[in-house]
């Protein structure tokens, strides 16, 4: 039956005894038993169960609860007005959602919304971008206030402006996300916090956007027409960071591939970057300090400047020429072991990279397309070498 197939995920916790890795401690739990079962069917909407109503296009969620959604709503929204302090779970349970004039899916006030992609269904959700793109509401889903996104499921997001939008906070801890927006992707225009899923933003102007983003869990690739991952929208240097701690990133951008407004924390994970290798533009561009104390990160294309107080050693390498997009990037320590190895998706003629098996006193050699290109030797905690 259609609740059964959502026991694990909202089964209160004094009954299981514990919770799926993809709830978080500060998830609400919410009996099945009381969950509101509504079916889209095009235009026509049944809905068994309390705290929901339908009319001209909209079903409107009145109150805090679990709501499970399937079929298709061809030109209409889901729009969430519980009030202030709601909680409000969304379990998207095979869905396909279309709105031509707005979000497909809105929370407004203050309050949470937390969306479900359950185990196994695939859902999409999409909007005409060229009749909302000056529209405030300006996202496929958009969340006035927090906003948090789990599950095994999927979610496709296309034919939007913005994908993803909270105005206070937006957490993403699982769930599997094919988005091809025509601006941002996943933005949140305070915080930004992702620790698991796998993401893969495949057209955007700018990836993923928020003052501060930490980033600890998860698989993420990103295609940018300009910035891939964008910290901005603070005041002073210090409210705006990238902070990486796990997972792994992957990034091709035209314009920045990371940029900070602010600074940088590597401390975990892997992150790899093609992106240019200008001045004005590099696979990673801050105002304040890159700071490297643990993970691995390589470029194809420069790293504008790394801090003094990375206690990770950081190699910087300027080439005399330039190598083509498609190019292999490989670093191996003494013993031929590969430490490192990046493909580039841009040409380049600058590269940066680190990891943690690197040892200051050390040599290691890089390799272009398989062949050698020089041994280097760590001499600092911040090598620069051209070659």
């Amino acid at each position: 039956m259609r609740r059964a197939k959502i026991t694990l995920f909202l089964i209160p916790v004094l009954l299981l005894g514990c919770t799926r890795a993809a709830r978080t401690k500060d998830s609400n739990e919410i009996d099945v038993n009381n969950a509101t079962v509504i079916t889209f069917n095009g235009s026509a909407v049944d809905i068994a169960g309390d705290g929901a109503e339908y009319s001209d296009k909209t079903l409107t969620i009145k109150q805090s609860g679990a709501y499970i959604l399937s079929g298709s709503l061809e030109n209409g929204q889901v729009f969430v007005n519980a009030g202030n302090n709601a909680v409000v779970q969304l379990v998207l349970n095979g869905v396909s959602l279309r709105n031509e004039t707005g979000p497909v899916i809105f929370s407004q006030g203050k309050g949470k919304l937390e969306i479900v992609l359950e185990n196994g269904t695939q859902n999409t959700a999409s909007r005409n971008y060229r009749l909302s793109a000056l529209k405030k509401h300006n996202a496929v889903i958009f969340a006035e206030d927090q906003l948090h996104i789990y599950g095994d499921g999927s979610l496709t997001i296309n034919e939007a402006y913005n994908g993803i939008r909270a105005k206070s906070s937006l957490a993403i801890s699982g769930g599997n996300y094919e988005i091809k927006v025509h601006n941002k992707g996943i933005v949140s225009d305070r915080v930004l916090l992702i620790s698991g899923g796998n993401i893969n933003i495949s057209d955007s102007n700018e990836g993923l956007e928020g003052r501060t983003i930490t980033i600890s869990g998860g698989k993420i690739k990103v295609f940018a027409r300009d910035d891939g991952i964008n910290a901005s929208g603070g005041k002073i240097i210090g409210e705006m960071y990238i902070r990486i701690t796990g997972g792994t990133v992957d990034v091709n951008a035209l314009g920045d591939g990371i940029d900070s407004n602010g600074n940088i924390f590597l401390e975990g994970g892997s992150l790899k970057v093609s992106g240019p290798s200008e001045i004005r533009a590099a696979a990673i561009d801050l105002d304040g300090q890159f700071i490297v104390s643990g993970g691995e990160f390589i470029t194809a294309g420069s790293v504008q400047s790394v801090s003094s107080s990375t206690d990770q050693p950081v190699v910087l390498v300027s080439f005399t020429g330039e190598y083509a997009s498609g190019s292999t990037i490989s670093v191996k320590n003494a013993a031929g072991e590969t430490l490192l190895d990046y493909t580039s998706e841009t040409a380049f003629s600058k590269s940066g990279f680190s990891s943690p098996s690197f040892k200051i006193g050390e040599t290691y050699t890089l390799f272009i397309n398989e062949e050698k290109l020089a041994d280097i030797m760590l001499n600092s905690l911040i090598t620069r070498v051209s070659l």
